[in-house]
């Protein structure tokens, strides 16, 4: 794809007037398709962006597949959080749940529309000592514990031996899906997370003081999640560890625009306080995993405070690892240029052991 394209998309979605070549209209929906941002950049393109009438058709076709999406899951999502609120159970919703959900003190959506963001599952962050509660709840909820066969339609369970290796080696559980008899969107599909990082043992301060600082949020449902600060270090920790395995790398996930844009308008909501994330990024030791991040998106989206603030913490270039191989790669590229392809592995690097 040409840089052109991508600078295009960046403008509209920081709502910036375009004054080069408009790029071309099959590549650039491709694009937003492949981001999942093709419902975002159709709602919030200024009028001066024109498309001919079966590219606005695509676009359109995408917003309002979203749409669908988020509110035929709201269903699902209103049944979980409330048979969480009767367990009693310390919870909070992360990602997309939270974004597409909860409202503004206007009354308006705090971030999104219906139709600007989807969300493939829902997740949720717990302690690790109520997993078992948890899933249980899930249980008699209808979720097994599986993967989806689109040709038999049915969910094939997991080998519990699968199940516990998940739980042990990974800061998730395996995911927990449930039929929905809609040809749509088949299943539903839930995760429950008990860390912030990649290993069950990263940022457990962190999420102490999330699950004990959560809030209830009110919009097109109530549910828990964490305090705006806390919400905002969760997105940029998120990000920071999918963009360094090489598994997330070769399914092109590792700088997927739809999370850095939920980054970009969350800094500049004005409910990120900045006092309360130094502390909590210094405190729990995730100072260089925000400059890494806030790195990534400022030079995305050409924003200097963003830049400014990932120098304060680092700055860093995220290396990518193959546990696989047990080999770790730096980047040859920037962001914008990794964006521009869509296959990127050709621009790692191998980092070579000296000593050996």
């Amino acid at each position: 794809m040409k840089g052109r394209t991508l600078e295009y998309v960046v403008k509209v979605l920081k709502g910036e007037e375009w004054r080069g070549y408009y790029p071309e209209s099959y590549e650039t929906i491709g694009f937003l398709i492949a981001h999942r941002i093709a419902g975002l950049f159709y709602s919030r393109k200024p009028s001066w962006v024109r498309f001919p009438p079966k590219m606005e058709k695509i676009l359109s076709r995408e917003y309002e597949n979203q749409a669908r999406r988020v509110r035929f899951m709201r269903r699902y999502l209103r049944e979980l959080s409330s048979a969480l609120e009767e367990s009693g159970t310390e919870h909070i919703f992360l990602k997309g749940s939270v974004l597409s959900n909860a409202m503004g003190r206007d009354g308006r959506p705090a971030f999104y529309g219906s139709g600007e963001r989807s969300s493939n599952d829902i997740d949720i962050l717990v302690r690790s000592e109520n997993l078992t509660e948890v899933s249980e709840i899930l249980k008699r909820l209808g979720y097994v514990q599986g993967r989806y066969d689109p040709e038999s339609r049915k969910i094939q369970g997991f080998e519990r031996s699968e199940i516990l290796s998940r739980r042990m080696n990974r800061g998730e559980t395996a995911p927990f899906l449930k039929l929905t008899g809609n040809s749509e969107i088949p299943y539903i599909e839930t995760d429950i997370n008990f860390s912030l990082g990649a290993t069950p043992s990263e940022y457990i301060g962190l999420r102490e003081e999330m699950l004990c600082g959560r809030k209830k949020y009110e919009g097109k449902i109530g549910l828990y999640s964490a305090s705006e600060t806390a919400f905002f270090i969760h997105l940029l920790l998120h990000q920071y560890k999918e963009s360094r395995t090489m598994f997330m790398v070769g399914k092109g996930k590792d700088l997927d625009l739809y999370k850095l844009a939920d980054i970009y308008y969350y800094w500049h909501s004005g409910q990120v306080k900045m006092e309360e994330l130094e502390r909590q990024l210094r405190e729990n030791g995730a100072e260089e995993a925000a400059g890494a991040v806030l790195g990534q998106v400022g030079r995305v989206f050409h924003d200097e405070d963003m830049l400014l603030a990932a120098g304060e913490y680092g700055k860093i270039v995220p290396e990518v690892t193959d546990y696989m191989q047990n080999k770790k790669y730096r980047w040859t590229a920037d962001e914008r240029m990794r964006l521009c392809n869509a296959d990127t592995r050709y621009l790692l690097e191998e980092i070579k052991d000296d000593r050996t």
